[in-house]
Order: C-alpha cells, then sequence, then structure tokens
C-alpha cells in the first residue's frame, strides 16, 4: 500500500468530503503517484510512480475516472474555497482566467477528440492542427510571495468542448461553457468581486447578464467600434387639458428633434462613436473598478 505524507495527506483531507472512503484512498495514490511520476503521466505511468504496478490490478485506476462516483465539480469548488482562503483574503477580488487547450490523443475511437488549432505549437512549423481533446479551463489566478509576487493561474473547474458535427443538437460552444463554469464560481461566492480576463475568441453574447460585481477584460477586434453609454430615458408627464389623438388619427411627429409628450425619448444622437481602436489609445495598465466593463 502507498503511504502518503503527511503534509500532503493534511491538505487532502480537505477534499475528502467529495469521495467515498474507497474512491478517495484511490485518489490519494494516484496524486502520490503522479507527483513522483517522471514522464508522461498515464494511469499505468502514475501507478508505477506509486510503486503499485505489481500490487493492484489496472483496472482499479482506470475505474477511478470512468466509474467512480465523484463530482469535477465539487471537487474544484472545494479546492477553490481553500485556494482563496490562502491566496484572495477577505476584502481581495477573486482573479479568474478562461482560455481552452488541446490535449493531444492518438486513435480515431477517443471520444470527444477532433482537430483543432493547437496554439502550443510554434509557428514555422507547419500545419498547426492536432488530434486530440478540448478543454475550456477556469483558472485562479493568484501571486505567490516565495516568486517575488509572480502572478500563477491554478486550474480549478473545466469542461470537454465536443466537435462540431457531433450528434447532440444541444452542444454548447466555447464562450458558453466557460460562463457555465464561471457561474458557478460566482454563486459559490455571492458577496465577493470577481475579476474575469479572458482573450478576443471568449467576448460573446454569452457573458451578458453579469452581475454588477464581476468585471470582463478582454481584447477587442481592430475594427470594432466603441460608443458611448446611452443616457438614461426620460418621461416628459402630458400637460395639463391635453386631450389624445382620437382613434384613427395620425401620430403626430417632430422633425425638430422635440419630445412628444407621454413617451419615451432618448436624444436623436443617444450613442456617440468613438475613435476605432486602429487609432493610439491610452494603455490600461490596471483592472477596472466593479461593475461590467470591456477593455482592451
Amino acid at each position: 500500500m502507498c503511504l502518503v505524507p503527511t503534509s500532503l495527506a493534511g491538505l487532502l483531507s480537505l477534499l475528502g468530503p467529495c469521495f467515498t472512503q474507497p474512491t478517495f484512498q484511490t485518489f490519494s495514490t494516484l496524486l502520490v503517484g503522479f507527483v513522483g511520476r517522471i514522464g508522461e503521466c498515464t494511469v499505468t505511468g502514475v501507478l508505477q510512480a506509486a510503486g503499485l504496478a505489481g500490487e493492484w490490478h489496472h483496472s482499479r485506476a482506470h475505474d477511478f475516472f470512468a466509474r467512480a462516483r465523484w463530482d469535477p465539480d465539487a471537487l474544484g469548488l472545494a479546492l477553490l474555497d481553500f485556494l482563496v482562503s490562502v491566496f484572495a483574503g477577505a476584502g481581495t477580488p477573486i482573479r479568474l482566467a478562461v482560455d481552452d487547450t488541446l490535449f493531444g490523443r492518438c486513435g480515431k475511437r477517443v471520444w470527444g477528440a477532433h482537430y483543432l488549432h493547437d496554439g502550443a505549437q510554434p509557428e514555422g512549423s507547419g500545419r498547426r492542427t492536432r488530434w486530440g481533446n478540448c478543454w475550456v479551463v477556469v483558472v485562479l489566478v493568484v501571486e505567490l510571495p516565495c516568486l517575488g509576487g509572480r502572478p500563477v493561474a491554478l486550474p480549478i473547474l473545466f469542461r470537454l468542448f465536443r466537435p462540431k458535427d457531433d450528434a447532440d443538437r444541444d452542444r454548447r460552444s466555447q464562450p458558453e461553457l466557460a460562463r457555465l463554469l464561471v457561474d458557478m464560481v460566482i454563486e459559490r461566492f455571492a458577496d465577493r468581486v470577481v475579476e474575469l480576463v479572458m482573450d478576443g475568441a471568449y467576448a460573446t453574447r454569452a457573458w451578458r447578464g453579469l452581475p454588477d460585481r464581476v468585471t470582463v477584460t478582454t481584447r477587442m477586434r481592430s475594427n470594432a467600434a466603441v460608443f458611448a453609454l446611452a443616457p438614461p430615458r426620460t418621461r416628459q408627464a402630458r400637460p395639463p387639458g391635453a386631450e389624445g389623438r382620437a382613434h384613427g388619427q395620425p401620430r403626430p411627429t417632430r422633425r425638430d428633434g422635440g419630445v412628444r409628450a407621454g413617451h419615451d425619448h432618448r436624444p436623436r444622437r443617444a450613442h456617440p462613436r468613438r475613435a476605432r481602436l486602429a487609432d493610439p489609445l491610452p494603455v490600461v495598465r490596471a483592472l477596472p473598478q466593479p461593475g461590467r466593463s470591456w477593455s482592451c
């Protein structure tokens, strides 16, 4: 039986409620083998690193990922609770980043695999597509004092992005999967400010309706137009003694830009257009204040 170091066992005890007792023992053993493995961290390789290649049957480790009853979302949120309590104290915003990563696979019978652009491949290396699984990952961005305040991304939640030719019509896009994961964090920390960072590929309508305490920072397209916020609606009261429009009478119009009594009104130029993004703009060096915003 693999022995878990005392320091690591104390940390893993925080994640114990996410598993049954036999499953937790398998999880702890696989984690020890994962840390001690040199090379590819396959399931059989992790068993070898844990010293259980001749004692455990490999199906016990494979069944942990295929048939064991545990929820990856519950495990990620439990881990997030610990990380926030250590690296993001009270009054400190929770900084999240969203992106997708390609896990290369081989074989045409791998479920959910397809050809996808691999950004990890260097430019000039030829074809930059790869066969594998695409995972949408939400990470917690923290600053480690031991590294001089350098920001480090710690993965907490993930979802598998399924190919376009999948038979399931309810397949979610990558931004929609990211929104599903971020909503879990927002609901988990209902009284905390959340700062969300993503690249331009995720700047879609999937992020509409976020709470005011959540800010979104992303990169806009170079040809995008920026407009000022619309002024609030105003409603002018009907003058005393004014009669309404009779049935069949045409609606009165005002060509001078005036306001009809009893109707909502916004100025004709409600959204003045700003400079193009291609023009020189001031560099944003700090994250925006709480409230929905889009920065470049």
